[in-house]
């Protein structure tokens, strides 16, 4: 469940709770930030995070690696393309990113992998990567890696979804 509502036009993060006041206020049509229209395109909002991905936004260039993986904003799904995404917004120091990749490749059934990048997110702080790597822990002091992968996708679903 994402705790923030990011905005195109200026790269911004703002907190849902503040995202809700604005809403509550009527003032929610316009960036609070930088003043700019909120309800534009899916393709207008593609080509402003085009833009601030040329310019080595780190969350910019995540949310549109995001849309290529699932296939959003009207966006062809393409995850060769957002795997090369996450991994320049984890070059950036974009800590989802990391952990992002991590689930990647844990679908991919790549642990190694899948554990320096969980690693990596957890270090900086991100809590479904330390999830993530506790269930991992748990699941292999019992020797099943089938039911480690199985479970640890079981729950970044629900968790992803909730």
């Amino acid at each position: 469940m994402e705790t923030e509502k990011y905005y195109d036009c200026c790269g911004k993060n703002v907190c849902k709770g503040r995202f809700y006041s604005l809403c509550m206020s009527g003032n929610n049509d316009k960036c609070s930030f930088c003043n700019a229209e909120v309800d534009v395109t899916d393709e207008v909002k593609v080509a402003k995070l085009t833009t601030r991905v040329e310019a080595n936004d780190s969350s910019s260039t995540y949310l549109l690696a995001h849309n290529y993986y699932h296939g959003l904003k009207g966006l062809q799904q393409d995850r060769v393309m957002a795997i090369q995404l996450f991994t320049k917004a984890a070059d950036l120091g974009f800590s989802k990113a990391h952990s992002h990749l991590g689930n990647v490749y844990l679908e991919g059934r790549d642990m190694k992998k899948a554990k320096f990048h969980w690693e990596a997110a957890a270090m900086a702080g991100c809590e479904v990567a330390r999830h993530n790597l506790g269930n991992r822990d748990k699941f292999w002091k019992f020797g099943s890696s089938d039911k480690a992968l199985d479970n640890s996708c079981i729950r970044w679903t629900i968790l992803c979804h909730a």
